[in-house]
């Protein structure tokens, strides 16, 4: 067993399993289950991407102050007015100052959805820079008055 699990053709195709299992599992955990269906759930999906006016750190959905409450309530009315949620939020942005959570995908904003990406490739680079350095290490090997020394102490013992 430990001569199949060292051999190369098995450790190769191990950690491709590994790397698929990784990739299949975070593209599950990123996608949606599906768009809303009921008020209640577009109420809550967009409330927890607007951030209560007077709580720190809280969404409006988890929030229970009463200007949590009213921005709720503004946004029951819109969705049920057939609003999106695009322009939900920036209907609230304009009443409200800064309460948008998710910052915008573009202009300078938009280095929030790209530094971290771009980092997290340099880091596996360098891993993998650093693994393939370690693999290529050259072994030593004893030379010829090496191994007179070692019969030497061997010797004296």
């Amino acid at each position: 067993m430990t001569a199949l699990v060292r051999h190369p053709r098995f450790r190769r195709w191990g950690w491709i399993v590994i790397g698929a299992l990784v990739l299949v599992s975070l593209g599950r955990a990123t996608l949606e289950t599906g768009p809303p269906r009921t008020t209640a759930e577009q109420v809550r999906v967009i409330g927890a991407t607007l951030k209560c006016p007077t709580c720190r750190s809280q969404s409006v959905s988890g929030s229970d102050s009463a200007a949590a409450k009213a921005i709720r309530n503004e946004i029951t009315q819109r969705v049920e007015a057939g609003e999106s949620a695009d322009e939900i939020r920036t209907a609230i942005s304009a009443t409200y100052d800064d309460v948008q959570l998710i910052p915008k995908a573009s202009g300078f904003e938009g280095l929030v959805w790209i530094v971290p990406v771009f980092v997290l490739i340099l880091g596996f680079a360098g891993v993998a820079a650093g693994v393939a350095r370690w693999r290529r290490a050259t072994t030593r090997h004893a030379t010829e008055a090496d191994r007179i020394l070692v019969n030497k102490a061997l010797d004296e013992r």
